[in-house]
Formats: structure tokens, C-alpha cells, sequence
């Protein structure tokens, strides 16, 4: 079996409205793991609720018995 060959990049945008980009990835290689958090359309923290859903994911640990139901449920307690 040919193992899959991929490129990674990725990138945000404050778009045409907002001032700041309150949105936050997680480019993890090693676990294959990508992720968005976009920074909820200007909302009051907005970017500190981006921010947090993604280092709460990025501080979890992954392994064979890894669910994202149980991720986002700790997520969601930060």
C-alpha cells in the first residue's frame, strides 16, 4: 500500500468588516489533526472563545480511543 503524500497550509482573515481576525488554527502534523475556530462574527470575546476552543484542543491527548465528542465536552468545561 502507497502511503498518502499531502501538503499543509493554512490562514485567516480579518475579512472586509472587522478590524482584528479573532479566529485561531491548529495545524498539529504529527497527529493529524487541523482545526478552525472562527472568532463568532465580533461577538464580545470572540477571540479569547477562538482561542480557547483551540489550545483546549491542541492540550488534549490523542490516542487510539480518542473521541471529539468527549474533546469538545472538556472544551466546553475550559
Amino acid at each position: 500500500m502507497q502511503a498518502l503524500r499531502y501538503t499543509i497550509f493554512g490562514g485567516t482573515d480579518k475579512g472586509p468588516v472587522r478590524e482584528t481576525n479573532e479566529d485561531f488554527l491548529l495545524i498539529n502534523k504529527e497527529q493529524n489533526l487541523f482545526a478552525i475556530a472562527d472568532g463568532l462574527g465580533g461577538l464580545p470575546m470572540g477571540d479569547l472563545a477562538s482561542e480557547t476552543a483551540i489550545t483546549s484542543l491542541a492540550s488534549i491527548s490523542y490516542d487510539s480511543k480518542f473521541d471529539f465528542k468527549d474533546a469538545f465536552t472538556k472544551i466546553n468545561e475550559t
